[in-house]
């Protein structure tokens, strides 16, 4: 252990230390009759030498510095088992809250779709992207809409989707999005109200305050 841990190396050195000074300053003759009786229980019959107890206090000193050090390791190892079971408690911890938000997140989109009032605007893709698909679910009850992408061809570089809100005829910026991780995961849009249609277009990255028709991809109405 001293080996492998610096920690236990240097209480050994400190406990030495602490055990000579300990057995300099008490240098008186034991009670006679203390160390005979100790020699007997581990069946030893060494006496030690008339006038000099240097021997009794070693052997004291190497027991108290034994029961020490294995006191000192056995707190280190009952630390370092702590330690671990708080991390993997906590990382359990951390796991525990993404899956009840993730739960939290599933059951308020659940709520949204089953709401009444919650529309379903299927934008078909166009003749530069016949397969692309997109929905929007618009609720003006509840003042919300949120963007499912079902298939849309990878941007270009330097290219970013852009999704517009038609009323009155007159396109309204609803900003750029990027296309999610996940096929069909819900992305939150700003909610505009009167919407009659819903497009998107492929435009430069950033968006334009305009939409280019001629890059119209997907376009759907609100029934």
């Amino acid at each position: 252990m001293a080996a492998d841990h610096p920690e236990v190396r240097e209480e050994i050195i400190r406990i030495e230390e602490t055990l000579e000074v300990y057995a300099q300053l008490h240098r008186g003759s034991p009670p006679p009759g203390t160390l005979q009786p100790v020699l007997e229980r581990t069946g030893s019959s060494v006496t030690p030498p008339g006038g000099s107890n240097s021997s009794w206090w070693r052997l004291a000193a190497v027991f108290l510095g034994l029961m020490t050090l294995t006191t000192s390791w056995l707190w280190l190892r009952e630390r370092q088992q702590f330690q671990e079971l708080a991390a993997d408690y906590s990382a359990q911890v951390l796991v525990c809250d993404s899956v009840q938000q993730q739960q939290e997140k599933l059951f308020a989109e659940a709520s949204f779709l089953r709401n009444p009032g919650t529309r379903s605007v299927v934008m078909a893709g166009t003749e530069k992207a016949p397969d692309a698909e997109a929905i929007v679910f618009y609720n003006p009850a509840l003042g919300r809409a949120c963007l499912s992408v079902s298939a849309l061809p990878p941007p270009p570089s330097g290219k970013q989707y852009q999704l517009w809100a038609l009323i009155g005829g007159q396109p309204v910026d609803m900003g750029v999005f990027d296309l999610p991780v996940t096929v069909g995961q819900f992305q939150d849009i700003p909610f505009v109200a009167g919407a009659e249609a819903f497009a998107v277009t492929l435009e430069d990255l950033g968006g334009k305050p305009t939409p280019n028709l001629e890059a119209l991809t997907v376009i759907g109405l609100v029934g």
